[in-house]
């Protein structure tokens, strides 16, 4: 079980990769706790990676979604049925795609591939790592994606573990930019980035200054390498 300032130092790294992702002209499409994984290194004296790993739901920036949850949309029909929520959230713009289909609207209007949906899934992360706690898992399917595609904000309050985190309102904050329905609005993944960079240097955490980083191992002529983050000793 990750300490407060190991799970902010994990969400940065996170972020990091996500970045280098869409960099890449990919959306990962899948960021939650169980894609976030601790490797050793390859070599002694070489520090432990975070990885962001399954990219099976990744996808090309700009083209079209042709399924949610890996199933194409003429299964979101109106009664479909929906079992308790795993541990992935999606996207508002997701969600109010699934629900025009329930409505059984014949001409929905095409979902693409958009990094702003990381943007949002890392939210969600940021603020159940800060608060250790789940945002939607959990709870029944339907619920979880209405009350995502209605337009009423995400409500996410202050939580008694923030006080034992440092940074904990500006974290607070980041998650609440980063969780906006409307993408538009939405903090993106590099200001992400930023902000996480700029708390851990006021905390002199090694390894978050861009040059520390730019000394890092971490390979980049392999699309899976190009996500592997080295945390610093």
């Amino acid at each position: 079980k990750l300490q407060p300032m190991e799970g902010i130092i994990a969400v940065f790294h996170v972020a990091q990769a996500v970045t280098a992702l869409h960099q890449a002209g990919f959306v990962h499409r899948d960021i939650k706790h169980r894609n976030v994984l601790l490797r050793g290194g390859e070599s002694e004296g070489d520090g432990q990676r975070w990885q962001l790993a399954d990219l099976d739901a990744a996808g090309k920036l700009g083209e079209e979604v042709w399924e949610f949850m890996g199933f194409p949309w003429s299964v979101w029909v109106p009664n479909v049925q929906i079992g308790a929520w795993p541990n992935a959230v999606p996207s508002p713009e997701q969600a109010r795609k699934v629900k025009a289909h329930w409505s059984g609207g014949k001409d929905v209007e095409p979902l693409f591939v958009d990094p702003q949906h990381d943007a949002f899934q890392l939210g969600v992360l940021v603020y159940e790592v800060t608060c250790r706690t789940s945002l939607l898992t959990g709870r029944p399917g339907r619920q979880v994606l209405e009350s995502l595609a209605d337009p009423e904000p995400i409500n996410l309050e202050y939580c008694p573990a923030m006080a034992h985190i440092p940074g904990g309102p500006e974290l607070l904050e980041l998650a609440k930019q980063l969780v906006r329905k409307d993408p538009k609005h939405r903090a993106t993944v590099e200001t992400a980035v930023t902000k996480l960079r700029r708390l851990l240097l006021a905390r002199g955490v090694p390894g978050s200054t861009k040059q520390e980083q730019a000394h890092s191992s971490v390979r980049c002529d392999e699309v899976d390498y190009c996500y592997n983050i080295k945390v610093q000793n």
